[in-house]
Formats: structure tokens, C-alpha cells, sequence
């Protein structure tokens, strides 16, 4: 082995290391169509993580959803600037829902506006394409026409193949009155009257569901999307945000999308169990993923609820005073009612400086599956005075006992508690039963007692 062969090989090792150690993206892109049955939306932002030209594949990291995707390239449009893909999105947003499909057979796509021009590929008759963007100006093949006929619209098929077409030869896009081409009164579609005929729940509800981890304020009968389509009518409510949508009628430029003339909202139709919608709300874009659910949400809610209050029994059970040498003492009452007292260690660091001595213990709050070893479960205080700051724990049943781990905020998403904090605060109580005349002992060695707070 020569020593100009080794030195070349450790220049190369050096090379992919330092390639490897970029913390930040590759570069960036805009979903032009989407694979089925992913997270990823036409027109989305997205964050290129890596890039492999002999798969001709992109890895991507969608903004909310922190998991990467790994797809083909012609499904993306990629820019080495996030200004540029911002740019390009703000183009392709009157496109991001078009699709049309050829009128003719054989139909070429070719590399520039001009039949002159090479062709990547032949459309078959009544072939779907998605539009990507249109010519400025007439060709010369429409100016005798008067009409935008002669525009040459941009185009991707779904193998991926992508060129230019003469608009007069698709069918299902926009002419030049701006109504579209396809259908637009009557429609009838297997796959809208779905979609009207059926409620729709947001994403998370099949989450929770599957988990058994159910946010009972979050998991309403009224949260959804409900199509009224005798009053031609959309009515969206969620957590955040409410909404009406009076539509005139429906139109379809694909199979799987439609728009609700007349409002700024439309829906792709990905199955007979899941839809995708997207809608505008005082200049905001929003896309939101939905599905259908057929179990009863009352009955999912009241299982819920029970689960909780065994969980509470559980705990009185043991014994319906917790003590602590260092932490005072916490008295489990009916209904989930607790007071506990003498807590000044933890305030403000755990505990908040407006909170009062009672309040209620509630298990609204879950672990993660990577603690599920460590923990039993999670619980939560909800002091009067401090309604909106909960005060979250995992506990753990030991000998005699239970322990309880403070977790910060920043270490729960959604309710769920995904790790724990780093130097918790961890408290050990002992199970005793109340005694009488115990409260009255309390009260006067209690913080709020002596400032009067205490009705």
C-alpha cells in the first residue's frame, strides 16, 4: 500500500466526516405533489436534510412534523435558499390544488413552450397531470384564437415526468373567463358525496383513540368538520378556531379534489377514511388533516372519565393523606378534591406563588411509552388561585409510599409527558389515614393560613 494511496484514503475519511457534521439543512423545497398517504401537502415548506442522486431521492423534515421523509426528487422542488422556496411557494400557491387531464391521446410534454420542441413524454387520453405553472404570454399557436387557449401550462405526471403543454389540449383548468372547464353545477362524485355525507375529526382523535391517551379537552363531539350540503353549508369547529363556509357549488379540476365555489375552501378526498382540507381564515392559510371516526365519542369520553376516577380510588385507597417531612401534607378528598399544606419549599420553583392550599388532583395528563418502565403514570395538581399552571408529576408506587417527579413544561407535547426533566425535583409521601382535628393542626402552621387567604 503507497503512502500517497493511504494519504488519499484519510482525505476522504475527512471529507465525509466533515460533510456529515453539518448541523443545518442541505437546502430547500416545495412539495409539488405529494406521495399517498403522507403527511406532506402540495405547496409545503419543507427543510431537503439529504439528497442521493443515484436513488434519485430527497430526505425532507416537513416544518411541524419533525420526522423525515425520504421521497422521490420530482416530487419536490428544491432551492438552496429559503427565501427562493418561499418565493416559489408564493407562485405556486394559485396552482398548489390544479390538476387537469389530456384531451387528447398521445398528448406530448415537451421540454419548452415550442412544438418544435423535444417531448419527455405522451399523455394518454383523460391522463391526470398537476399543473405547476402557466407561460406569461400567448404562443403564436393562440393568437388566432383570441382566447388564453394558447397558453402553455407547466406540468407533472405521476411517473414524474415533467414539460409543457398547449392549455387548448387539457381539459379541467381554467379558460380565460376564469370559470373552469370541468364541471362545475351538478357535479357528482363517489368520492365527494363521501365527503359530504360523513363527519369529519380532526387527525389527533384517531391518535388518542389508538394510544388510549384521551384529552378529554381536546376530544369533543363538537370538534370537527360537518358538511350540511342541504344548506350548502361547511361548518368547521376546533380547539382554536371556528368557521362557516357558504358554498354556491362544487367544482373539480381531479379525481380526488374539490373546491367549494364561492369560499376560500377546498378538500382532497384521499380515501373513504381520511381527507386533507385547506382554508382560509382572515388572510391565513391553514391545512389541516382529518378523518373519519366511528366510534361513539360520548361513550370514548365516559370510558375516560371512569379511567380517571379508578385511578383516583386507586390512590385513596392507599390512604387518603399523603405525608412528607420536607414537603407538608396533602389530604385527598372526595371528587378529587385535595388540600395540601405547608408546601413553601416548592414555591415558586414547583409550585406557584398564587396558588392556594386547595385544588384538585387530576390524571388528564399520560406518560410516554420510553417511561413506561420507570413510571406508573402521570398526574397533575390544579391549585385554586393557579387554574391555568397545573403542576405536573410521574409518579411511581413504592414500599409504603408513592413517589412523585416534577416535570417542567417543556418536557410535555400534548398532554403526553415524553421524558424527564433534567434534576427533577422528587418528592417521597407515606400513605396515612386522616386523622381527626389533623386540618385544624395544619392551618396553623400553613403559609396561607397565616396570611389569611383561607375560607
Amino acid at each position: 500500500m503507497t503512502a500517497r494511496y493511504i494519504l488519499f484514503v484519510i482525505g476522504l475519511s475527512a471529507l465525509f466526516l466533515v460533510s456529515g457534521c453539518g448541523r443545518g439543512p442541505q437546502g430547500y423545497g416545495v412539495v409539488l405533489w405529494p406521495p399517498e398517504d403522507s403527511p406532506l401537502e402540495f405547496g409545503m415548506l419543507v427543510e431537503v436534510t439529504d439528497s442521493s442522486d443515484i436513488a434519485d431521492t430527497y430526505t425532507i423534515r416537513p416544518p411541524e412534523d419533525g420526522e423525515r421523509i425520504t421521497t422521490e426528487q420530482w416530487r419536490i422542488e428544491s432551492f438552496e435558499t429559503n427565501e427562493a422556496a418561499t418565493e416559489f411557494a408564493e407562485d405556486f400557491d394559485e396552482y398548489r390544488e390544479r390538476f387537469a387531464s389530456s384531451a387528447r391521446q398521445a398528448l406530448r410534454v415537451r421540454t419548452e413552450q415550442d412544438t418544435s420542441a423535444d417531448s419527455v413524454y405522451r399523455l394518454r387520453q383523460g391522463e391526470e397531470v398537476k399543473i405547476i405553472s402557466r407561460s406569461d404570454d400567448s404562443s403564436e399557436e393562440g393568437q388566432d384564437t383570441g382566447t388564453s387557449q394558447g397558453v402553455w401550462y407547466e406540468v407533472l405526471t405521476r411517473e414524474g415526468s415533467r414539460g409543457w403543454v398547449p392549455g387548448r389540449h387539457l381539459s379541467g383548468i381554467e379558460g380565460s373567463s376564469g370559470v373552469g372547464i370541468a364541471d362545475v353545477v351538478g357535479i357528482t362524485n363517489p368520492r365527494l358525496d363521501t365527503f359530504l355525507s360523513t363527519d369529519w375529526r380532526p387527525t389527533y382523535f384517531r391518535r388518542m383513540i389508538e394510544s388510549d391517551r384521551i384529552d378529554l379537552e381536546r376530544f369533543r363531539e363538537e370538534y370537527g368538520l360537518f358538511p350540511e350540503p342541504e344548506q350548502s353549508r361547511l361548518r368547521l369547529n376546533l380547539p382554536d378556531e371556528s368557521a362557516t363556509f357558504d358554498y354556491e357549488t362544487w367544482s373539480s379540476g381531479q379525481a380526488r379534489q374539490f373546491i367549494a365555489e364561492g369560499t376560500r375552501f377546498s378538500v382532497i378526498v384521499r380515501s373513504d377514511e381520511a381527507i386533507s382540507i385547506r382554508y382560509t381564515i382572515d388572510g391565513e392559510r391553514n391545512n389541516i388533516a382529518m378523518e373519519r371516526v366511528d366510534e361513539d365519542i360520548s361513550e370514548v369520553r365516559a370510558e375516560e372519565r371512569e379511567r380517571r376516577a379508578e385511578l383516583y380510588e386507586s390512590l385513596v385507597s392507599r390512604g387518603s393523606r399523603l405525608a412528607s417531612d420536607a414537603y407538608g401534607t396533602v389530604e385527598l378528598r372526595e371528587d378529587n378534591e385535595i388540600r395540601w399544606q405547608n408546601y413553601d419549599r416548592l414555591v415558586p420553583s414547583v409550585i406557584p406563588r398564587s396558588a392556594r392550599s386547595e385544588g384538585r388532583l387530576r390524571f388528564d395528563h399520560f406518560r410516554s411509552d420510553d417511561l413506561e418502565g420507570d413510571y406508573d403514570g402521570a398526574l397533575s395538581f390544579h391549585f385554586d388561585g393557579a387554574e391555568d399552571e397545573p403542576v405536573v408529576f410521574l409518579y411511581q408506587f413504592v414500599s409504603g409510599g408513592l413517589r412523585l417527579a416534577h416535570v417542567r413544561e417543556d418536557n410535555i407535547e400534548d398532554k403526553i409527558v415524553q421524558r424527564e426533566s433534567r434534576s427533577p425535583v422528587v418528592i417521597f409521601f407515606s400513605f396515612q389515614e386522616s386523622a381527626g382535628g389533623s386540618e385544624a393542626d395544619d392551618d396553623a402552621g400553613s403559609p396561607e393560613a397565616e396570611e389569611g387567604e383561607l375560607e
